[in-house]
């Protein structure tokens, strides 16, 4: 089933019946607990990184039933869910080498290089999640664009202020 999921971050063509199954969204949903926590703590303490990872997964949730609640489609959610969650694992496995690089080199003058990366690997996690909405859920590309940064915002930025209250 990976097989079927993993050119969506590449956006490459979404077959036209993607085939989901609980234990397979729970070994992701696995994986994406354990890379998230992995990566938070080696930035912040485990406690709160776990908080993070927890509101994280929260507001994937929460974003992804107001959209099918709009599109009238929750009957979507477990497909558009493992979708969501196979690109974040993605995503995870690209910060990861980032992150290592930027703690290595933030003494020295190359430490803007993996900040550069950075930048580069959050657009192309908005620009998939806009992929995602279009094709899954036939959100037309500007607000497919938004929605995406808007994702990404309250995914990474919020959830970051909430554990700070």
């Amino acid at each position: 089933m990976l097989k079927q999921y993993l050119p969506l971050c590449w956006f490459g063509d979404i077959p036209e019946n993607l085939t989901t199954s609980k234990p397979f969204l729970l070994k992701n949903l696995i994986f994406y607990l354990c890379a998230g926590l992995f990566i938070q703590i080696n930035i912040i303490d485990p406690v709160a990184a776990f908080i993070q990872i927890i509101i994280e997964l929260f507001i994937t949730v929460f974003f992804i039933t107001v959209l099918l609640q709009i599109k009238k489609s929750l009957t979507q959610f477990k497909l558009v869910f493992t979708a969501f969650i196979i690109c974040e694992n993605f995503f995870y496995l690209c910060a990861l080498p980032i992150a290592i690089w930027f703690i290595a080199v933030r003494a020295s003058e190359y430490y803007m290089y993996p900040i550069y990366a950075g930048i580069v690997s959050i657009v192309w996690f908005c620009a998939i999640i806009s992929y995602l909405l279009q094709k899954l859920l036939d959100c037309r590309v500007t607000l497919s664009i938004l929605l995406s940064v808007l994702y990404f915002i309250l995914t990474y930025l919020v959830s970051f202020a909430l554990l700070l209250m």
